[in-house]
């Protein structure tokens, strides 16, 4: 694949697939990035590799990728790379026919996105567009962190304002039917 159609591509990006027979309990995030960055997929001026890992035991893939490829690949799922034939194969244990099919679909994504907007555009656009989405990323957590901490704020503010209501109820009864003694009002 990389000989016979990714080198005539601009850049020439690097596709390499791993399989892994367990993530051993590490997320296929974390191993497919590891693995990105042990092997340093790509050429490093453009940052354009791939790696598409499988986890057979797991039964989990994902699609590894450089910045210099982000404005293909950002916005897809793995689940848009590997159709619903090469799943049938991964269940059928044809792993061969299922990486190919996978791979093809890979290098089509890529070649589409070259043929319509160029990869070099890509190469140029795809570290901004990076650094945007995890800006993007921080504000949606932070937001999440405010969302939180405002609703347990209130809850604890409910409840002491609940406990205070029913104490006051209770001491209310408790002066009609009998006298309290002094520490207690």
């Amino acid at each position: 694949l990389n000989s016979e159609k990714f080198s005539k591509l601009a850049g020439e990006p690097e596709y390499a697939v791993v399989t892994l027979p367990s993530l051993d309990g590490q997320s296929i995030e974390d191993a497919t990035q590891e693995l990105f960055d042990r092997y340093q997929f790509g050429k490093k001026d453009v940052n354009n590799g791939l790696v598409f890992v499988f986890a057979i035991e797991d039964r989990e893939f994902r699609l590894g990728y450089g910045d210099g490829l982000a404005p293909i690949f950002i916005h897809t799922d793995a689940d848009d790379l590997v159709d619903e034939t090469a799943k049938e194969l991964l269940r059928a244990e044809d792993y061969d026919g299922a990486i190919q099919r996978a791979s093809n679909t890979v290098f089509d994504y890529v070649a589409a996105f070259d043929q319509e907007h160029g990869l070099t555009q890509a190469y140029a656009e795809g570290p901004a567009l990076i650094a945007q989405q995890k800006a993007a990323d921080k504000k949606a957590a932070q937001t999440t962190f405010v969302g939180i901490a405002s609703t347990l704020s209130a809850a604890v503010l409910g409840l002491v304002g609940f406990l205070g209501l029913r104490r006051v109820q209770i001491k209310k009864r408790l002066l009609k039917t009998a006298s309290l003694p002094s520490w207690l009002t």
